[in-house]
């Protein structure tokens, strides 16, 4: 037998089928959906497979559910095969005769010779047959979160796959009669006594197909139609052989759909009384695939508060507020239960800048009685907790060898341990899942019989301890008579914090739901004395009855304080405070919890929407945030910093390290050094330490104890990541080759420079396929693609090879506008299957474009006389300094046939003669880079100095004006 859980798949929901109207959806069609199921289709449909395992299929509805699949499910292909004569006719099937289950696209693929054709390769799962003739259960089904009672409606389809115009049909010997059609039973909630029994589903007839639909069957079997009193609702589809010849049982199911009304609860992990300015976690129980969420206060819709966690921080000042969950799902909305948080002012304490703060509490000691392990069916191996070092309290793993109950080493008011049966008078044991004389999911539990009537109540199924959970443990006490002012329990709690307000709280209230006569309440006094120092003693009492009589009908909260006034030790004892035994007195008490003044609480989270778990596949994508409350702000004041710390053994206190020093900000990245090394299914842990720059610059690493009391910290609880990388086939590495010399490197890879009007060839290196025998098993290839960016982004178009070389690539700098940027060239590879890119191979190139030289001459003109040129001569530029160019020459301005070479300097133009004047022409090359500029003119114009007039007295010039007239 396979099992799946559900849950697994919340990523992968396809079907969406609507909210289910008319009469045949029972008494509450406006709310009932799609809440589990599956129709048998493949996670990965890109896969080619004739078959798939039950892990590979994807699963539909909003809540999680377990399915189960009894038989031998094929994972080899040499399971599909065939027998074959003497002359080569296949006669008999491997997978038909070998009583197996796969789940195919179509039942041809399975058998040839015996199965049907379908050719719209509708997915389902087929069983071969069964051998015997009695019923068989072939798969259950359950979900849980439930209304309670709430009515369910089942859609299960089904075929006969064996084909009466096959070829082998007449050696299978199916007689197509009264006596051969094939049938399933479905039994919903079945108890013991029809688990292979249950509705007949409408019989067929081979190779035809049906519907079971719980909604169109009339009759007595509509009560099963409902979820329990504790909103599970589970199923089991049987075949029977009975009236038909095994070598024609085959039959297929493809799909089931199961409809109702979810029933969304919400708790605090801090309980429902918290310290004003405390965060109170609140988390729905249940997880809803596919759904939205928003949460309520007062009434009123929380802005950003829409995931299933939600952690509400209270005001400074304290108030009480009623906190509940939408749920959405397919436009259907589901109100959760109202969660009362009450906030009251806890402690005030002195904090390290020797102010006076608000402030919050810490546990310092609990007894839960414990939980046992629901792995183990026996009801065997149970864990408590040890806080003999308050510091430092460890879970310790026990084994008993009394079905989820265990004894004490002292014995309450000296009662006998029950080991079995009822609590009577005079006796006590501590248990966990509190059944009464039926089991509870497989397991037998308590067997408390008459003595599970917790908080007098008459359950329809297990009442829970404090903590709400079926595995959780309280200590049930029928006390004894005459044991008045004798102590029920009692403990010395040392090493506590001198002149701190301690806090004591415990949970007390009745295990039978009737009596014979007068019920006689439970009455107790909780008593706590500061060691050496018996004059400060405080006491509180209260009592619990059956609710008919007066009491609450659940845990009745027993409080009270007392402030260490010389010492660091208090004594704790629960006193019975009546004689009597006969008709009540029947305790049940749990959460014997002390609390201290402590530095306020921090959260740690991987996002803004407060997730506390994350997933990854190298680490670069992961940050943590720390959220910290006004509370602890004001607590720490203005040299508040926070650190980083990371583990992969958080149970190990000394192995907590640093990701970087203390800093003020509220995130930071994680980085690559805490994966290093990690594989698929390992998991890093991370936290957050609040202190003040003194505490948190002078405390190694392995200091820092989140339990100890009285730590001048705050340390959050830890969150975790963990490694979760597809199967897939990883590239071998990639290389990028260029047909330019690269002129340097930034992050240790090449840049290439390019001017205007120039290109770079990229090419890839080599093959970056590595050895068949390193292939995942369903590698088809690498999806390769060339990205202008650092992140490579959507595969689309990316070129699938194997055992091949992408294509080059062209990068062309024909955009003056580029100049003076530089663009990054990924050449990047992933597995085909996996465009995620969790199997990858990248190499990155740098491409420079050098800016196009933006200089030129001041003034692109200058005129002497001949012979007069000196200082005449501009050759300042518009930009920069003519030191930093070449300057090529050319003589003329409409061609470059002549050219002039690069030494030419102002005496070259300023010693020309008049016949050697014109227009020039110039281009700058910048030194640095080598890119050249534009082509620019400049004009040289070299007056002749006119010959020497005979008439002294007139006056010439080379400039052609007149002196004496001018």
């Amino acid at each position: 037998m396979k099992k799946i859980d559900i849950k697994q798949f919340a990523c992968t929901v396809l079907l969406t089928l609507g909210v289910i109207t008319g009469a045949n959806a029972q008494n509450e069609s406006s709310k009932q959906v799609l809440v589990g199921g599956t129709d048998f289709s493949p996670i990965n449909p890109t896969e080619e497979k004739a078959f798939i395992g039950i892990d590979e299929i994807k699963m539909t509805g909003v809540l999680g559910g377990t399915l189960e699949v009894y038989g031998t499910q094929t994972s080899d292909i040499n399971d599909i095969g065939y027998d074959y004569d003497s002359n080569g006719n296949a006669v008999a099937s491997t997978f038909h005769d070998s009583e197996l289950v796969a789940i195919t696209k179509n039942p041809k693929m399975l058998d040839s010779l015996h199965y049907i054709d379908d050719k719209n390769e509708d997915w389902g799962i087929v069983w071969s047959r069964f051998k015997g003739t009695t019923n068989k259960t072939i798969m259950t089904y359950r979900v849980e979160g439930l209304k309670p009672n709430s009515s369910v409606r089942v859609i299960i389809k089904y075929r006969s796959v064996i084909d009466p115009d096959a070829d082998g049909y007449d050696k299978l010997k199916c007689a197509q009669n009264g006596s051969q059609l094939t049938s399933i039973k479905v039994a919903e909630n079945p108890d013991m006594y029809n688990l292979t029994a249950g509705q007949d589903a409408p019989q067929l007839k081979h190779g035809e197909s049906g519907t079971y639909d719980n909604g169109k069957i009339m009759g007595s079997s509509a009560s099963s139609r409902k979820a329990d009193a504790a909103g599970s609702f589970s199923l089991n589809v049987n075949m029977s052989v009975q009236f038909i010849g095994q070598n024609c049982a085959s039959i297929e199911i493809t799909s089931i759909e199961i409809y109702g009304t979810i029933d969304p609860q919400i708790y605090s992990q801090e309980g429902e009384n918290i310290c004003a300015g405390e965060i109170a976690n609140l988390k729905a129980k249940d997880v809803f695939l596919d759904a939205k969420y928003q949460w309520y206060d007062d009434g009123k819709a929380i802005a950003g508060a829409t995931s299933p966690n939600y952690s509400f921080e209270t005001t400074a000042t304290g108030k009480t507020s009623a906190l509940h969950l939408n749920v959405t799902y397919n436009d259907v909305t589901f109100k959760s239960n109202t969660l009362t948080i009450n906030a009251e002012k806890c402690c005030e304490i002195i904090n390290e800048e020797g102010v006076s703060a608000t402030t919050s509490r810490k546990i310092v000691f609990k007894e839960d009685f414990g939980e046992f392990d629901l792995s183990d069916k026996t009801g065997s191996t149970y864990r408590v907790w040890d806080y003999s070092d308050i510091a430092n309290p460890v879970q310790v793993t026990k084994r008993t060898t009394t079905p989820f109950r265990y004894e004490l080493e002292d014995a309450p008011l000296g009662c006998t341990f029950k080991g079995k049966g009822a609590i009577e008078d005079g006796e006590y044991t501590v248990a966990g899942v509190l059944t009464g004389y039926e089991p509870y999911k497989g397991m037998d539990g308590a067997k408390l019989e008459w003595a599970n009537g917790l908080h007098g109540i008459n359950h329809s199924t297990i009442p829970f301890d404090h903590s709400d959970k079926p595995e959780g443990c309280c200590l049930l006490v029928n006390c004894k008579d005459q044991t008045a002012g004798q102590n029920i329990y009692e403990r010395e709690i040392t090493n506590l914090c001198q002149n701190r307000l301690l806090f004591f709280e415990c949970y007390i209230s009745i295990f039978t739901h009737s009596a014979n006569g007068a019920y006689n309440p439970v009455d107790v006094t909780v008593r706590m004395t500061e060691i050496g120092n018996a004059a400060n003693v405080i006491e509180k009492s209260a009592t619990q009855t059956l609710p008919d009589e007066g009491g609450t009908g659940g845990w009745l909260k027993l409080s009270c304080q007392i402030y260490l006034e010389k010492g660091s030790a208090v004594r704790l004892e629960i006193v019975n405070n009546v004689n009597t035994d006969q008709n009540g007195n029947d305790l049940a008490i749990d959460d014997i919890q002390l609390f201290t003044c402590a530095a306020p609480s921090l959260q740690a989270y991987f996002d803004d929407d407060q997730n506390k778990e994350n997933v990854t596949c190298d680490g670069n994508d992961i940050n943590i945030f720390a959220k910290p409350t006004k509370l602890l702000t004001d607590y720490f004041g203005s040299n508040i910093r926070y650190l980083y710390q990371w583990t992969l053994t958080p149970d190990d206190k000394k192995s907590w390290k640093r990701l970087g020093d203390p800093i003020e900000e509220l995130n930071y990245k994680a980085g690559e050094n805490p994966f290093a090394g990690l594989i698929i299914g390992d998991k890093v842990y991370f936290r957050v330490i609040a202190g003040s720059d003194y505490t948190l610059s002078t405390t190694e690493d392995p200091d820092y104890n989140a339990d100890d009391p009285c730590a001048p910290y705050s340390v959050s609880e830890p969150i975790v990541c963990k490694i979760d990388c597809p199967t897939c086939t990883e590239p071998a590495n990639i290389k990028i080759k260029s047909d330019k010399k690269a002129s340097g490197k930034k992050n240790k890879k090449d840049v290439i420079e390019l001017c205007y009007g120039e290109s770079v060839t990229l090419s890839q290196v080599a093959d970056i396929t590595p050895d068949k025998s390193e292939w995942a098993s369903d590698f088809k290839g690498f999806a390769i693609k060339w990205f202008e960016t650092e992140k490579p982004g959507d595969m689309l178009g990316a070129k699938t090879i194997l055992n091949d070389i992408v294509s080059p690539k062209v990068v062309e700098y024909d955009d003056e506008t580029l100049g003076g940027t530089e663009m990054p060239v990924v050449l990047y590879a992933v597995d085909a299957l996996y465009l995620d890119g969790t199997c990858k191979t990248a190499d990155t190139i740098y491409i420079r474009f050098n800016p196009v030289p933006d200089a030129e001459f001041r003034s692109p003109k200058a005129e002497f006389c001949e012979g007069e040129g000196k200082g005449l001569i501009d050759m300042r530029l518009t930009n920069g300094n003519v030191s930093d160019y070449t300057i090529r020459w050319w003589q003329g301005a409409d061609t470059l046939a002549t050219p002039l070479g690069y030494d030419i300097d102002t005496t070259f133009f300023e010693t020309l003669k008049a016949t050697e004047g014109g227009v020039f022409s110039y281009q700058l090359i910048d030194n640095q880079t080598g890119c050249k500029g534009d082509i620019h003119n400049y004009e040289v114009i070299v007056n002749p100095i006119p010959e020497k007039p005979s008439d002294e007295n007139i006056r010439t010039d080379c400039r052609k004006r007149d002196f004496n007239n001018g």
